[in-house]
């Protein structure tokens, strides 16, 4: 009778360990994929991949002749999967309108966790998003991959090379002392539609209450951002500068160094603080005092 006990008992601490085991095995952290593993997959999937290097992958997607090439590859840590499409080069970064840059950054709220982000070193600009690697199946990488390529083709019309061609450079104004002075493209009231610092942007319809605006006249503007106090500046222009150059000099001789340029009908303004350099590219940075200014004339009152 005991014998009978303690081989049931056996069987009970037996099947105790194995039940603790498979629930050990169920709670187990799916483990990560290795480079080569995602090379497998890829391949698995059809995608027929091209190695670029020893842990970077590139795969051809085609839709209605059309392919959009996506590099493949794990972060230094293993952690995630980064995937990545790059376009053409921008030759001339700072020429390049600052709307441009303005729709990209705009559109990553849009599209996040995916982002846009301009590269120094290529000049080019590149779309990545990235993914945790923690048990990725064959099913997930190929919706990542499909949900990636749905979004390079839904802003083709942002990143294309020709929106990032250079600016139209205004003509130096030329002084004939037997002809009236004509008025500068500048005279006016310019409302401002948009205005961004530290990278970020505050919109037409935030702006609208305060009713902000540059009003140029001749050498002289006065500043009404409804953000501080109104200011008067003299204007000095170097329109034969790429990108033209505009200053704003206040009643104590401080200058505020800026760049300006006209697309389609805007008024594009980047700025820095008193003191700072002045910017070569129509965007502002966190760490940076540069302000952005978009301005749309306003219509004369009839």
């Amino acid at each position: 009778m005991r014998r009978f006990s303690c081989f049931h008992g056996g069987l009970l601490l037996a099947a105790l360990i194995l039940i603790q085991a498979s629930w050990v095995k169920a709670d187990a952290t799916p483990e990560a994929l290795t480079s080569a593993q995602v090379g497998k997959m890829l391949k698995e999937l059809g995608g027929e991949p091209e190695m670029l290097s020893a842990d970077v992958y590139q795969v051809s997607l085609n839709r209605e002749g059309w392919k959009v090439h996506v590099m493949v590859s794990l972060t230094q840590a293993g952690d995630r999967i980064w995937l990545e499409s790059k376009f053409a080069p921008v030759p001339d970064p700072e020429l390049v309108p600052a709307t441009a840059w303005l729709r990209l950054l705009e559109e990553n709220e849009r599209i996040s966790p995916a982002h846009f982000a301009f590269d120094k070193n290529d000049k080019r600009i590149h779309l990545y998003k990235s993914f945790d690697n923690t048990g990725v199946t064959s099913t997930r990488l190929k919706k990542e991959l499909d949900d990636f390529d749905s979004v390079v083709r839904r802003t083709q019309s942002l990143w294309r090379s020709e929106n990032f061609a250079p600016l139209e450079l205004l003509p130096s104004p030329r002084s004939n002392d037997d002809e009236p002075k004509k008025q500068s493209r500048l005279d006016g009231t310019w409302r401002i539609i948009r205005l961004e610092a530290k990278n970020e942007s505050i919109t037409d319809e935030q702006l609208s209450p305060k009713r902000p605006t540059v009003v140029f006249d001749g050498e002289t503007a006065v500043i009404q951002t409804g953000l501080e106090p109104e200011r008067k500046v003299r204007v000095k222009l170097n329109a034969e500068a790429k990108p033209p150059e505009i200053d704003f000099i206040d009643d104590k001789n401080r200058v505020e160094a800026g760049i300006y340029a006209w697309e389609s009908g805007l008024l594009v303004i980047c700025f820095a603080s008193a003191g700072e350099p002045r910017p070569r590219q129509f965007i502002t940075e966190a760490k940076s005092r540069n302000w952005l200014l978009v301005l749309k004339k306003q219509d004369p009152e009839p």
